[in-house]
């Protein structure tokens, strides 16, 4: 909230944390006006004044999200279910000095579980009083009290937390929605995951940022601009590849060797890794000749597909240039 509240002087989208008492409390209800985006995704507005800063809080509905979050529950709660039956046989199998310990005992059991409840029976557990083959007329006495559970699903807190499943809420302090509207900001939040792709990409140990040290301030932000440059670079490049594989109907082996159509451009580099460049002098002209050799078909194919200047470039390298 206070993050919220100090950042007015621009707008902003965000992610609403779970966490928040008002955000919990909105995504388990039940009814909602939806309306509906493409590719299964369907949205509901409403107003909000957390941290003090009036905002749209729109909240996200997403069917493939409901369907691999439904079946993830559905695992826990199995997984848990079958934990909870082993923990009564065990408890099952315990002596207890009175019924008020059995008892106390199934409820901090019970607790444990968030999926799963209890039933039980405290039942007394009878012995003679001597060791041997009893005798005729010997009773039992109460030695002790042992509980008997049952499980069975908590269907409340399963049917609550799965009205959860598939949804998000998005918040922005832009509450002109005639320039930006709800589809707009959904549209916007759904792509940020390119971007931050891109960027873990740059965190990688093999882009070796690492191996540069830079201590003033002014350094440090031209390296970012280098680093958001080869970004846009390694992004641009990838696009086109996938586009032309697409408009081609071609298609590039991957790690596994399925051919595939959405190759990533890092993997693209690794299959060009072997090229080289060849000067050799012509002693009649004395001239250089540039050769790039080890160009199998595949790199020649990655070259003709990604063309323009690329192309140019290796058909420059093959002629001969005076030097």
């Amino acid at each position: 909230a206070d993050k919220i509240a100090a950042y007015t002087s621009f707008q902003w989208v965000s992610r609403v944390p779970e966490s928040i008492k008002s955000a919990k409390s909105i995504l388990s209800q039940k009814e909602f006006l939806w309306t509906d985006l493409s590719d299964g995704y369907s949205f509901s507005e409403l107003g909000s004044n957390y941290g003090g800063v009036n905002q749209r809080w729109l909240i996200v509905r997403s069917e493939q999200a409901l369907k691999r979050e439904s079946r993830t529950l559905e695992k826990r709660v199995k997984k848990e279910m079958e934990k909870a039956s082993k923990k009564c046989w065990h408890l099952r199998n315990e002596s207890f000095s009175c019924k008020k310990d059995a008892e106390a005992a199934v409820e901090k059991l019970e607790k444990t579980f968030r999926y799963t409840s209890l039933s039980w029976e405290i039942e007394e557990i009878r012995k003679y009083t001597k060791k041997g083959r009893p005798k005729e007329g010997d009773e039992k006495i109460i030695r002790g009290y042992k509980a008997v559970c049952q499980t069975k699903k908590n269907e409340e807190v399963i049917e609550n937390e799965l009205r959860r499943k598939g949804r998000f809420i998005i918040a922005t302090n832009n509450l002109d929605t005639g320039m930006c509207s709800s589809e707009k900001i959904i549209n916007d939040y759904r792509r940020q995951q390119n971007v931050e792709q891109g960027f873990a990409f740059l965190k990688d140990p093999w882009f070796m940022i690492d191996s540069f040290y830079v201590k003033k301030r002014s350094r440090i932000e031209a390296l970012m601009v280098v680093m958001t440059l080869c970004l846009f670079v390694y992004n641009l490049a990838q696009h086109k590849l996938r586009y032309q594989l697409a408009l081609e109907e071609e298609t590039l082996p991957n790690q596994k060797g399925k051919e595939i159509q959405n190759p990533t451009m890092r993997w693209v580099f690794e299959l060009m890794e072997g090229v080289s460049v060849l000067y050799t002098l012509d002693d009649t002209t004395e001239k250089w000749r540039v050769l790039v050799i080890n160009l199998d078909p595949l790199r020649q194919k990655i070259i003709r597909l990604l063309g323009g200047s690329i192309l140019e470039i290796y058909d420059f390298a093959n002629e001969i240039a005076g030097k």
